[in-house]
Parts: structure tokens; sequence; C-alpha cells
């Protein structure tokens, strides 16, 4: 019996950031799991809801403040969103990116490179999903849990790449341009797939920054730190803006 608490499976120990590998005998179908998890969560979530307002009439005055804020951050916040918050941190153990992650890591420009051609890291991005596709329709998954386990590869996809630009050294504005053609190719292919919206600006928001100077730059992530770790707001200051600043300049921008 799989346990899943505090997005924890304990029968199998996971923890974040998960190996990308297993034994082949230790392999189980964490696809169904998840779904299993994700059904559990929507029929608390639906029971919930059915019997708020009878709850809510029989609460008094002083009561009724902490009983919604029970059911924004609880119902709304946790269960409701149960499903995407969680795959996203089981994904490693389901589909294996090292190969796109490596890649990445290596990638290096050529002078007669034009836009609109892939690098082999987004090609390789797109085999391994057309492989995760093949394996979850194997899987007879209906459409909509299909869609959740896509975003949430996506949304894991997009973290790596964000991490692995982040340590790629200063890039010419041509080569920038160039990422962002291989990310749009990316997520153009999945949009042909997936039902549900995905963030495809998550990424090229990313590479956009780097173009910006100072005063944009800091505008910019006030208004998205939320979005992005502070190691990768950090490496944007320390490869260099549109603008060339200082040492100095570049402390008091990651204070």
């Amino acid at each position: 019996m799989y346990i899943v608490h505090h997005f924890i499976i304990k029968s199998q120990q996971l923890t974040f950031p998960l190996k990308l590998s297993i034994e082949d005998n230790d392999k189980l179908n964490f696809e169904k799991i998840l779904i299993t998890a994700k059904n559990n969560m929507d029929s608390i979530s639906w029971y919930l809801q059915s019997i708020r307002n009878i709850l809510e009439d029989s609460l008094p005055l002083s009561s009724i403040g902490g009983f919604r804020r029970f059911y924004t951050d609880f119902v709304a916040n946790f269960l409701d969103k149960f499903a995407l918050f969680l795959f996203q941190f089981i994904i490693p153990k389901i589909v294996d990116i090292s190969s796109f992650e490596q890649q990445m890591k290596e990638i290096r420009f050529n002078k007669n490179d034009e836009c609109g051609e892939q690098h082999q890291f987004s090609k390789t991005w797109i085999s391994i999903t057309e492989n995760f596709i093949i394996k979850l329709n194997n899987d007879i998954l209906n459409e909509i849990d299909k869609d959740l386990l896509l975003k949430a590869f996506w949304i894991y996809s997009s973290f790596i790449s964000i991490n692995n630009l982040a340590s790629l050294t200063a890039l010419l504005p041509k080569e920038k341009s160039l990422l962002i053609v291989d990310f749009k190719m990316m997520s153009q292919y999945l949009k042909k797939i997936i039902k549900s919206n995905i963030d495809s600006d998550w990424i090229i928001e990313y590479i956009n920054a780097s173009l910006l100077k100072k005063n944009e730059f800091i505008s910019w992530a006030e208004n998205n730190f939320n979005k992005y770790t502070f190691y990768q707001l950090s490496a944007i200051v320390d490869t260099g803006l549109a603008d060339k600043i200082n040492k100095k300049e570049k402390a008091q921008i990651q204070e």
C-alpha cells in the first residue's frame, strides 16, 4: 500500500531531488500511483466543498474567518493543486532527462548558426518527450491525467533548463536569440499534444532578462523574484547585463 504523506511515497523513500535511475526490478508504475493519490485528494476536496455551506452556517461568527482561511489554504491551494505540485517532484523518477541536461551544459555556438535551427539538446528533449508520451499511452491513462503528467514534465524541464542557463558563461545576444528559438520549438511541440496551457514564457523571460540594462533588470527582478531562485537571478548579474557594471554595483544588486 502506498501512502502519500508530506509529498513522499514512503514505501519508496522518495526525496527531492530524486535520482534519475533505479534498478529495473524496482521500477513500479509511478504514474498510476500518482493518479490514485490525485484522485483521492480530488475526492476529499469534493466532499469538503459539498459540506462547506452546512458547516459555515453552524459556526459562530467568531470562527468564520479561520474556517474560510482553512478552505482557502487547504482546499483551494493544497487539495485542488495537489496533483500539479506533487507530479513535478516525482517526474525525475518516471523519466530520465539527464542526456538533455548534459547537452545543455555542453552547448557550443558556431558563427554560422542560423536562427531557426535547433540545437541537439532541444532535439533530445523532444525525443525524450515522445518516448514519455508512448509510455503514458501504454499505461492507458485518461487524457486529463496524461495532460497533468505532461504539464508537470514541462515544469520540471523548464526548471532544469533555467538552472543550466544560469551556469553558462556570458552569451552574446545572438546566442541568446538562438536559445529562445530552441525553447519555443520545444514548447510548440508540447502545445500541439497537451490540452491545458503551459507556461512557455518562464524560460524565455529569463533569457531576455539578461538583455536588460541595470535599472530595467532591477525592476524586472522585483516583479519576478518569486518565479526564480536567488541563484538563478544572481547568475544573470554575474554573467553581465546589457550595460557594463562593476563589481560593487553587482554586489549591490545581488543583496
